[in-house]
């Protein structure tokens, strides 16, 4: 109302009382619509919206002790990460919890899934290990026992020149060593191929590709179902420069094939090639890992939770907190008739089901999208890496009795380190209530290092030959450039709806850079 703005060069609010009041309400209108629209694009975008860094980065001058915007993405950051329910989708809490319903539903995509599939997946009985391969019970009674691991030929003879530093053959094990190897890919792509001699202390030497009768041809037919998954957004991938789905199915097929030679009540222990052996097994790791069907490593992000000091089992794990992760880099199954199951599931599930379960989730109608698609623990495995995929049938209860392995030393020995890190971490033994008999906790009360250490830097095949990071002691031949590998156009055009947007440990320093370990190892900064 000041005359001195009354002027035709300088707009200014009217003096008439009823223009002004319109005016007003223009503005207070205007602004209740910015609001909305901002609100809309908020719960579209996620928390990462408009703040400086990368997503989920935490600001460095909030206290570790407590951090309300990762408390607030622990509870819901599973919903924000993709566009939200559709109205009439939420699900109960017995529904998100009970495994019957979602059994269910995982089910029926494997029904519809059939019309998807152009060849089958076979377990081949007559590729076995030769009888002296198989283990014996232990002199104390100890389950027979083996390790089983698979690898490239390129990254043996890699390792070779270093005298397998870094790697499962640096150490030597006390149990039969059952080696997949890849010769039928190599002659495929027109490689000299491995010989046995060439592997160290090995017990059963046996072909990948024969163990799986149909593997080839998923692997290397083109437009498989395989193919097809890596064209929709929204899959995680753990890799940028592969089908990571065509490198890992090679190690469910290992593990499936073998358990099925093996007897009933046999442990198979699963080692990444980028593992140690410490030390023999004890009676103290058996009377964890033979009271379950699988034993693993966890990622929680209620590590420190009241839950978590009781679990006995996944179901006692807090609904939040359902949707972790897992690591496969030890991997313990105890065979039997359900362990077996499980890891045959867990192969079918590469020919189809999941991409089934894409294309349900993320493309079509969004109307009538199954609401079982909104589970957090669904939506963020849908992909072909080994992890993704046993973890959304683990999830589901296949098998039923599991066990977190405690591991991390560094995060588990150093308490004010252990006190300040944010995000999915390994739930450490140290929590475990006491009150609790100690072969009944779901969190094992010893590190899973003190018998097998996982590196986690770049020395594992993914790192060091399926990605575009140089290293000083790879060399370029090293990397793969097999052409059936390759990404098609679309996955690289939507690379960045492929990261898993659930915080990693230590979020506010690593989740820049590492989205699926601890820590990020070398040097080296992977861009997923």
């Amino acid at each position: 109302d000041n005359p001195k703005y009354h002027s035709s060069s300088v707009p200014c609010l009217p003096t008439h009382p009823k223009q002004r009041e319109r005016v007003y309400r223009a503005i207070v209108g205007s602004t209740l619509l910015l609001c909305l629209l901002a609100g809309a694009v908020w719960s579209y975008k996620g928390p990462e919206f408009g703040k400086a860094g990368k997503m989920g980065e935490a600001a460095d001058d909030v206290p570790h002790d407590f951090h309300p915007e990762i408390e607030r993405q622990a509870g819901i950051l599973a919903d924000e990460s993709h566009p939200q329910p559709l109205k009439g989708t939420k699900l109960s809490d017995e529904r998100l919890i009970d495994g019957n319903s979602v059994q269910y539903f995982l089910e029926n995509i494997e029904r519809k899934s059939k019309n998807l599939q152009k060849g089958d997946l076979r377990l081949n009985p007559n590729a076995r290990c030769p009888d002296s391969a198989f283990p014996k019970k232990g002199p104390n009674g100890e389950p027979p026992t083996i390790f089983l691991t698979t690898s490239t030929t390129k990254f043996m003879r890699m390792k070779k020149r270093f005298n397998f530093s870094h790697s499962f053959w640096d150490s030597k094990s006390s149990y039969p060593v059952w080696y997949f190897h890849e010769n039928t890919w190599d002659n495929y792509n027109n490689r000299k191929p491995l010989r046995e001699s060439e592997v160290p202390n090995t017990s059963c030497f046996l072909d990948v590709f024969d163990s799986t009768e149909g593997l080839l041809s998923l692997l290397t037919t083109k437009d498989s179902v395989i193919d097809e998954l890596y064209k929709i957004p929204y899959i995680l991938s753990l890799a940028d420069t592969i089908m990571d789905g065509k490198a890992l199915i090679r190690k469910v097929a290992a593990m499936a094939h073998a358990a099925h030679q093996l007897p009933d009540g046999a442990m198979m222990i699963w080692v990444d090639v980028d593992t140690k052996i410490i030390k023999p097994f004890d009676k103290k790791f058996y009377d964890f890992a033979y009271g379950r069907d699988v034993s693993y490593m966890a990622e929680v992000i209620c590590a420190r939770s009241k839950e978590m000091k009781t679990a006995r089992s996944v179901g006692d794990i807090p609904q939040w907190c359902r949707d972790y992760k897992i690591e496969t880099g030890v991997f313990a199954i105890k065979v039997g008739p359900e362990t077996r199951n499980f890891l045959k599931k867990g192969l079918m599930w590469y020919n189809g089901p999941m991409l089934q379960l894409a294309r349900d989730c993320f493309l079509g109608n969004p109307t009538i999208r199954p609401p079982e698609c909104e589970i957090g623990w669904i939506r963020h495995n849908i992909g072909l890496n080994d992890v993704f995929v046993l973890n959304l049938l683990m999830h589901a209860a296949y098998p039923r009795k599991q066990g977190f392995f405690s591991y991390s030393k560094t995060l588990c020995n150093i308490e004010e380190l252990r006190e300040r890190v944010l995000g999915h971490c390994p739930p450490c033994h140290h929590f475990n209530d006491p009150q609790v008999e100690e072969k009944a906790h779901l969190v094992s009360s010893f590190l899973i290092e003190e018998y097998v250490e996982h590196y986690h830097d770049h020395t594992g095949i993914m790192a060091a030959l399926h990605s575009d990071v140089e290293f000083k002691d790879v060399k370029k031949s090293d990397k793969t450039k097999d052409r059936s590998m390759k990404p098609p156009p679309e996955f690289l055009r939507l690379i960045h709806t492929h990261l898993d947007p659930r915080p990693a440990c230590d979020d506010s320093r690593s989740r820049k850079d590492c989205f699926h370990t601890i820590k990020c190892g070398g040097g080296e900064n992977p861009s997923t």
